[in-house]
């Protein structure tokens, strides 16, 4: 599936923005006549040649599709965003794919964006963090706003908000309305353009938010330079990597840790300046891999700057294999437990899990996730798809592993998958059932 090369040079010599208004008339129309799966046409040509506002709406109106049993054509709305091919587009997307309840739909998303990955010869994960936008920001985290007499500085701060200040440095709570000297059309471009730049950043937030918590889950590394692409020279990715705990790991264990500043050097726990290794390989340092001593002087560091976590690290619980445990693949610590199905499935699904096969009558028992090396399953009583909203009994919880050189997983008992795994899903199950 893909964007016809001939419409594609039939669009090329329009203005986008009169396109995007007749596409935007012409996606309403279809949208009031009840959008017939048989002119869906109409949704891609929206998609593809709308602008930020289209998208938004083609996004509220795919999660009442799916609903409302419609879920075909929900799927078909999220290869339109996809096609769309700019950074909201493709956030749109990898959001459906993280944290939509509706398989159907999730599924068409993650695979929306490995298509998108294997055209341009990167891995998923690559593509994500390539498609994070700098919000027009500058290297110093500050975005012009030129109203033709005057200007404004917006500026993104550590708490990941925006500020807004004038020429002479005074902080404002809004753009100003236009005044007799400025340029109607400038001023009307900026607050547009701040307002958009606002939802974008909020959308942003929630996926970085979500990004960094499996990275630190999942024990995702970056090279330094690739690192340093995205957590140095986007300005948003900045201000999320001053106020996390990084580590330089070899062959997966860590060997030291440090910070990175806001004034854009690198600490270390002491506060000595640390050199940044140029050819290392950078984690999200998890507590699991310090002592008590170093996480205490860690937090202590934080503390001092007044910089708050934006993704729990330091104060993150930890679990581990207990005796019972390491010899057998089904842990029963859950067992018994009851939840309402609503609540289990849909905080796992939103922690990246995916819901089991569906069974006659529309029935499931289990949620699984894989997760490069390792996955795990968990089981319990069973509900039905759209009447989940009852109460479960957790059954069992089993580790897989990847077995070398194969495309499949098997069976294994929790010792034998890292530390920092078994913690991780542990502590994603006990936050939804309980100890």
């Amino acid at each position: 599936m893909g964007i016809n090369q001939d419409a594609k040079i039939l669009a090329s010599p329009l203005i986008s923005q009169e396109l995007a208004a007749y596409v935007y008339a012409l996606y309403s129309g279809w949208i009031a006549m009840g959008a017939e799966a048989k002119t869906r046409w109409v949704l891609y040509v929206a998609a593809i040649h709308g602008d930020a506002e289209i998208l938004s709406l083609i996004h509220k109106q795919l999660k009442d599709w799916a609903e409302h049993s419609r879920g075909a054509l929900a799927t078909e709305a999220v290869y339109a965003i996809a096609l769309n091919g700019s950074v909201q587009a493709l956030l749109l997307v990898d959001q459906i794919s993280r944290k939509f309840k509706h398989n159907q739909v999730k599924n068409a998303a993650k695979e929306a964006l490995k298509n998108a990955a294997m055209a341009l010869g990167i891995s998923r994960d690559e593509l994500d963090d390539r498609m994070i936008p700098s919000l027009g920001l500058n290297a110093q985290a500050e975005r012009i706003f030129d109203y033709g007499t005057r200007t404004f500085t917006v500026r993104l701060t550590p708490q990941l908000t925006l500020e807004i200040y004038d020429s002479n440095h005074r902080q404002l709570k809004k753009l100003p309305s236009a005044g007799k000297q400025d340029d109607a059309k400038k001023v009307a471009w900026a607050q547009e353009e701040l307002k958009q730049m606002k939802k974008e950043l909020k959308l942003v937030i929630t996926a970085q938010k979500l990004r960094l918590d499996q990275a630190l889950a999942t024990a995702r590394f970056w090279k330094a330079q690739s690192w340093k692409e995205l957590f140095v020279n986007n300005p948003v990715m900045y201000q999320f990597a001053v106020g996390l705990i990084w580590g330089v790991y070899e062959n997966g264990q860590l060997k030291e840790t440090f910070r990175f500043m806001e004034d854009g050097s690198f600490n270390t726990v002491d506060e000595s300046e640390y050199t940044f290794p140029e050819m290392g390989i950078i984690g999200l340092v998890h507590p699991l891999e310090l002592s008590k001593e170093l996480i205490q002087a860690w937090k202590q560091q934080l503390s001092d700057y007044e910089i708050t976590q934006p993704v729990e690290q330091l104060e993150r619980p930890v679990y581990h294999v207990t005796e019972d445990e390491k010899g057998t693949e089904k842990l029963t610590r859950f067992y018994g437990k009851t939840v309402n199905g609503v609540t289990l499935v849909g905080k796992l699904l939103s922690a990246g899990w995916v819901r089991g096969e569906i069974l006659d009558g529309g029935f499931f028992d289990n949620c699984y996730r894989s997760d490069h090396e390792f996955g795990a399953e968990l089981t319990f009583s069973g509900c039905s798809v759209g009447y989940a909203n009852e109460e479960v009994i957790i059954d069992e919880l089993v580790f897989t592993k990847v077995v070398h050189n194969a495309s499949y997983e098997e069976t294994c008992t929790p010792d034998k998958i890292s530390e920092r795994y078994f913690s991780e899903i542990i502590l994603q199950i006990t936050r939804i059932v309980g100890e």
